[in-house]
């Protein structure tokens, strides 16, 4: 155990020569830079009892990826783990990786002061151990401050860090009284308490303000179920809670940024002050819940609550709450309990000109979530609507509108609450967006004949039906059916490809029309989907694409009505899951797989084929067969070419003169009466 000082030449941290004496300090030494030694580099991971820089007016360089660890089983001269000063320069390699960790393990309280310089990730990471901070404590962005075991107590200090996190099941305190502890990154876990085991925290008289969560990443505040003072939200993109915690005062505030919302990912208790507050009529602030149709509730116990500007979606407060006249209004999106809104009003665009929806001249308002929208305007050729309100309003209906109107969106997300009804002089004019369909009651989509096109349509509406009045066509995205009933009724759906969410209130209904899915890849894909309700009724599903590239089926155990694959292309077709269909039909030059140890039940098989134009069915893998399985009473063929298929059920099975028995099949028969085929490489039969 020594005290070691750097020499006035300086140079590597773990380089003899760098130090008076000869010898680099290990973790039972005392580490001091002072105002005789020289610039020295942390280029590879180093160690000390205590580093103290006292008078140090040099360049301690710190390089990406390297820790210095700092404690033994003493406290630091002085009772010291760290101290920079303000006369030096503290250099990082990277903001966040130039990294410290204390390690002590002595249970005497060692001070941290970091003289007003910039950290890297920092870690209490000694068991039994005390650190206090003695000055204000900053981190770079993303760099985290972690407490993972020992004793942590930030004093009256204020901290800036990346994220603050201490989570695990190692016995640890942390102590942040007095404290306001800024966490600054956007994305991911600003404040991580997650899990909370031999924990013991305490914040009475803290503050914890997160001012990350631009873009629309989400910054989450993982309280862990504990108990805090106050808590301060204010950036401009997404803010979550998760878990359910207590605070004296929680406040969420918005920026001049359209998307800014936040999402409670448990049960919140509020116990002196809520603040809810959008930034202004049209950069509005959306609280809602992390999961679309499961309702958080805010208890509040003797707490004023105070909003502006504000939307709701699933959230219920503990005590009635009138909302109605708070400044900019109040949004109802759905799902919500104990608040009493801005009165719904029927907002109507009218005029000759081209307009932007937060700027247009309304009945009375920029349309709330709750507000029908009404456009009735007389548009020439080169006039445009510009939806750049990510909550556009409930019922929207264009039926009054004249001329040629175009309608484009510039949020990359938008969600009404209610129907939709296209004209057909109309053009949509998207280059790619979300349009999420969220309405809680019975609702109506009219497309007039017009093509989604680039907009993503997602219906996700809780305990909520769309019902579609017309043909439906989104050609260049995914049709998304994530919750509530989606019924096609007679009309004819066609996407690139169909998304059916496992989620226990998703029903839909495909009706009597045909489903055409024009992509490749898993164009239709129920597997391991156990939960939604899906009625094929009379319903067609066509797989279209033409190309080489191979398409997927996955019924997901599901029974269907008619499953079309039409000619053309050289993509194989894999058929996956053991399914039901009443009719699937293929017609050649086609190549159909069957996942290897699947059972496809099929009321009617179809292979229309012809000489020079050959079906091929086939196991998915070589001498691991498929079944197919009918009760139909006969299915014969010709010009197929089978292998690794089994037939089973009540049907007979004739394969055709033309046919080719590649390997591996087996049930089939030459022709009534003969026996079952099993000669590889031979005809499948002769002429029925």
């Amino acid at each position: 155990m020594a005290t070691i000082v750097a020499d006035v030449g300086g140079g590597n941290w773990n380089t003899g020569s760098t130090w008076v004496g000869g010898v680099a300090p290990t973790a039972a030494d005392d580490a001091q830079l002072t105002v005789t030694s020289g610039n020295v580099t942390i280029a590879a991971t180093a160690a000390c009892r205590s580093l103290d820089c006292t008078g140090y007016v040099g360049t301690l360089t710190h390089n990406t990826g390297i820790a210095l660890n700092i404690g033994d089983g003493t406290a630091g001269l002085g009772n010291i783990a760290l101290k920079l000063v303000a006369g030096m320069t503290y250099t990082l390699g990277s903001a966040s990786t130039s990294a410290i960790s204390f390690i002590s393990t002595s249970a005497t309280q060692q001070t941290i002061a970091t003289g007003g310089k910039t950290c890297g990730n920092t870690t209490i990471n000694g068991s039994g151990s005390s650190y206090l901070l003695s000055d204000s404590f900053t981190t770079g962005t993303p760099a985290a401050f972690t407490v993972t075991q020992g004793i942590f107590d930030s004093g009256t200090q204020a901290m800036t860090v990346g994220s603050f996190s201490s989570s695990g099941t190692l016995t640890r305190t942390v102590t942040i009284t007095s404290s306001t502890i800024t966490c600054t990154n956007a994305g991911g876990n600003a404040w991580a308490f997650t899990v909370i085991t031999n924990l013991t925290f305490n914040s009475t008289g803290s503050t914890i303000v997160m001012s990350g969560g631009t873009g629309g990443a989400a910054t989450t505040f993982s309280g862990g179920g504990l108990t805090y003072a106050t808590v301060q939200l204010t950036g401009s993109g997404i803010s979550a809670l998760s878990g359910a915690n207590t605070f004296a005062t929680l406040t969420r505030t918005g920026t001049a940024s359209k998307t800014g919302a936040f999402q409670l990912g448990g049960n919140q208790t509020v116990t002196s002050a809520l603040n809810l507050d959008g930034n202004s009529s049209t950069n509005r602030m959306l609280v809602q819940s992390t999961v679309l149709g499961t309702a958080r509730t805010i208890t509040i116990t003797a707490a004023t609550v105070s909003a502006s500007n504000v939307d709701f979606s699933d959230i219920t407060l503990s005590v009635a709450t009138d909302l109605s006249a708070v400044t900019g209004k109040s949004g109802d999106c759905g799902g919500n309990s104990g608040i009493t809104f801005t009165t719904a009003a029927t907002q109507t665009a009218t005029g000759t000109a081209s307009f932007t929806w937060s700027t247009h001249g309304w009945t009375s308002r920029v349309p709330l979530p709750q507000d029908d929208v009404v456009i009735n305007n007389a548009f020439s050729a080169s006039q445009v609507i510009t939806a750049d309100m990510p909550r556009l309003g409930k019922s929207i209906d264009f039926t009054g509108a004249t001329g040629t109107p175009a309608l484009t969106v510039s949020a990359a997300i938008v969600t009404s609450y209610g129907s939709l009804t296209f004209i057909s002089a109309m053009t949509i004019t998207i280059t790619t967006t979300t349009w999420n369909f969220e309405g809680r009651g019975s609702f109506t989509i009219t497309s007039a004949g017009r093509d989604f096109s680039n907009i993503s349509p997602t219906f996700q509406a809780p305990g909520g039906t769309y019902t579609l009045q017309d043909a439906f066509m989104v050609s260049a995205k995914t049709l998304a059916l994530n919750l509530g009933t989606f019924t096609a009724g007679s009309f004819n759906v066609t996407a690139l490809s169909l998304g059916i969410a496992n989620v226990t209130g998703l029903t839909v209904n495909m009706g009597s029309g045909t489903w055409t899915l024009t992509s490749t890849g898993n164009v239709f894909n129920l597997n391991a989907n156990t939960l939604a309700t899906v009625n094929p009724q009379t319903s067609t599903i066509v797989i279209s694409n033409t190309s080489s590239s191979a398409k997927a089926v996955y019924g997901g155990g599901r029974s269907f009505n008619v499953l079309n694959i039409p000619t053309g292309g050289s993509g194989t077709i894999t058929i996956g899951n053991s399914s039901t269909y009443a009719v699937m039909r293929v017609t050649a030059p086609k190549t159909i797989e069957f996942i290897a140890g699947t059972t496809q039940t099929i009321g009617r098989l179809e292979l229309i084929a012809s000489a020079g134009n050959v079906a091929t069915i086939a196991s998915s893998v070589a001498a691991s067969p498929a079944t197919l399985t009918s009760s139909f009473y006969m299915h014969q063929f010709n010009f197929i070419s089978v292998q690794d298929i089994t037939v089973s059920g009540t049907s007979k099975w004739y394969a055709g003169r033309n046919s080719t028995n590649v390997s591996g099949n087996s049930g089939w028969q030459l022709r009534a009466g003969s026996s079952v085929f099993n000669s590889p490489g031979s005809m499948l039969g002769l002429a029925i």
